[in-house]
């Protein structure tokens, strides 16, 4: 999914920051797709985000 799809600041209350791809660190565009073994940099308070690492899970 996009980062616009995915629609964090409105479900978690959360915004992402940047991503680590391959050594590299960027600020994602609403266009851009997280991929697998990205890291994420976000913001937002802990039990926002701890909802979304439960709803990862599932």
């Amino acid at each position: 999914k996009t980062i616009e799809e995915l629609d964090f600041r409105t479900h978690y209350s959360s915004v992402i920051l940047s991503i680590s791809r391959d050594g590299e660190r960027f600020v994602p565009k609403k266009d851009t797709v997280i991929q697998e073994n990205d890291m994420i940099l976000v913001a937002g308070q802990k039990e926002d985000l701890e909802k979304w690492v439960e709803e990862k899970k599932e």
